[in-house]
């Protein structure tokens, strides 16, 4: 498996479209209620509307390959660029927020960083049979948050 990611990130302007399985997802909504239902009841409700709002349900996912960079557009988002080297670039947020954003290439996963004022996130894309799925695994933290969120979608090649 870890010679067809290698081989599909050394193809250079390609790209590849993965459909989310919303059956084979976690409930997001339920992954950010876990991780805000101790917080008192005035911040609980102003951090699951941001996390909501931050973190919907894509419907898609594309990885656009470059000789520098690898571009990942989930959803709605606007695209992260990554650059190849590892090295942070600026970005905004779904939610408009200025963050630094960042990847790395480990063995058959893509590891995305992210990182606002409020906290960051790490966001793991895992090649599954042979690159036909990818599983997508969110870990947000925020010292604004007693617990993290952490979630998972699984996403399957496009016809």
């Amino acid at each position: 498996m870890r010679l067809i990611l290698i081989a599909l990130l050394v193809i250079q302007d390609s790209s590849r479209v993965y459909d989310v399985l919303p059956g084979q997802s976690d409930d997001i909504a339920a992954a950010i209620e876990r991780s805000v239902q101790h917080m008192n009841f005035i911040t609980r409700p102003i951090a699951r509307h941001r996390l909501l709002k931050t973190n919907p349900l894509p419907r898609q996912l594309r990885l656009d390959y470059t000789t520098d960079t690898i571009t990942v557009r989930l959803g709605d988002a606007p695209p992260a660029a990554l650059p190849r080297d590892g090295s942070a670039v600026p970005w905004r947020s779904l939610g408009g927020d200025k963050c630094q954003v960042s990847g790395a290439l480990a063995g058959d996963t893509l590891v995305e960083h992210v990182v606002s004022h409020g906290g960051q996130a790490e966001t793991r894309y895992v090649m599954l049979e042979d690159g036909k799925r990818i599983r997508e695994d969110v870990r947000i933290t925020s010292s604004h948050l007693p617990q993290p969120v952490v979630y998972s979608v699984t996403f399957a090649r496009a016809p």
